[in-house]
């Protein structure tokens, strides 16, 4: 993880949170909106029910899929339940093969006062099951690329054509924005927490062998073992009330 990266990425979050809010408050407070009580402005929305989709799902680079979410409101807390069908319709991955399931669970508290521009804080539980079939370069030194070709230490690498089973569990805390016009909302929200992940390979050439080319997103993401890292959930989704 590098970490100036994941700074910048935590300020533009926290920007784009801020502006969105009073923009999208400033606009849609001006908007009439019969659907909407104004004496319901301290328990939520006429609408208990949403159903959403995420449109940044598809294009995922990392864990691309269709999510559907439900998302029940009490006022000024809800519980929201995703699904997800893994898959990589656009190829937006290098893998053969892709796919999986993605399940999430998420509560929400509420705060501010406007009934049309709900900010929030959450928590969310996600936990993923993924099925892999692709092709790296290994080696019995994962930086034996780094010597030169007459170095006594330099192994050549070779391509393996193998399967990966992933597993990972998630556990985030979140902020996020919720803008309602009419029976349409739109639920942005971001966070940060840890990823307890676990990786295991099959029909490996040579078991102990280990991917060559360095210490990228490739290696880490698809190295073999059991080991926790930093999560930074992203979303936005798009969906009705009822």
């Amino acid at each position: 993880m590098h970490f100036p990266r994941v700074g910048l990425l935590t300020l533009l979050a926290l920007f784009l949170m801020g502006t969105s809010h009073a923009s999208a408050q400033y606009v849609l407070d001006s908007v009439p909106d019969a659907t909407l009580n104004t004496d319901d402005v301290h328990t939520g929305p006429k609408y208990r029910n949403q159903v959403k989709f995420s449109p940044i799902r598809v294009v995922d680079p990392v864990n691309p899929g269709y999510e559907l979410s439900y998302e029940r409101s009490y006022g000024r807390s809800s519980t929201q339940l995703a699904a997800a069908v893994l898959a990589d319709p656009f190829s937006g991955t290098d893998n053969d093969k892709y796919s999986g399931v993605r399940v999430a669970i998420e509560q929400k508290f509420f705060f501010g006062h406007s009934p049309k521009v709900r900010p929030y804080v959450a928590m969310e539980l996600v936990f993923h099951k993924i099925d892999i079939r692709r092709k790296d370069r290994f080696a019995d030194d994962r930086r034996s690329w780094r010597y030169a070709v007459e170095d006594s230490l330099y192994t050549e690498p070779y391509v393996d054509d193998y399967r990966i089973e992933k597993s990972m569990f998630t556990a985030s805390a979140k902020v996020g924005l919720q803008a309602i016009l009419g029976r349409v909302v739109l639920d942005f929200g971001y966070g940060i927490g840890l990823k307890w992940r676990t990786v295991r390979h099959f029909d490996r050439l040579v078991p102990s062998d280990q991917i060559a080319g360095g210490f990228g997103v490739k290696e880490q993401a698809y190295r073999e073992g059991s080991w926790t890292t930093l999560a930074m959930p992203l979303n936005l989704k798009v969906g009705v009330l009822f």
